[in-house]
């Protein structure tokens, strides 16, 4: 599965490069569904509470494009992207 991820995340950085965050929602690469593309401020992101929590580490993050995408045909593959607002080099790091 992760080899078929990796060719919808480097069309969906690419376009990234040349269009908005608002822009990448209409995207329609083969066997996807961008489900969000949001623009997140520098240091409002909000992680989701829960047990055990520490303080926000991500109130230093600068603004970045938010992604989530599912593939198909498997209804379980999501994937989520963050991509700088600005001064991108283009270079990805996967996590997984």
């Amino acid at each position: 599965m992760c080899v078929m991820k990796l060719p919808i995340l480097v069309l969906v950085a690419q376009s990234a490069l040349a269009a908005t965050c608002a822009d990448l929602s209409s995207l329609h690469p083969p066997n996807t569904a961008i489900t969000l593309a949001q623009t997140v401020e520098a240091g409002a992101f909000t992680p989701p509470a829960g047990p055990g929590r520490g303080p926000n580490v991500f109130k230093t993050l600068p603004a970045f494009c938010r992604v989530a995408a599912t593939l198909t045909p498997s209804s379980d593959s999501d994937i989520k992207i963050w991509l700088p607002a600005e001064n991108w080099n283009g270079k990805f790091q996967a996590v997984r």
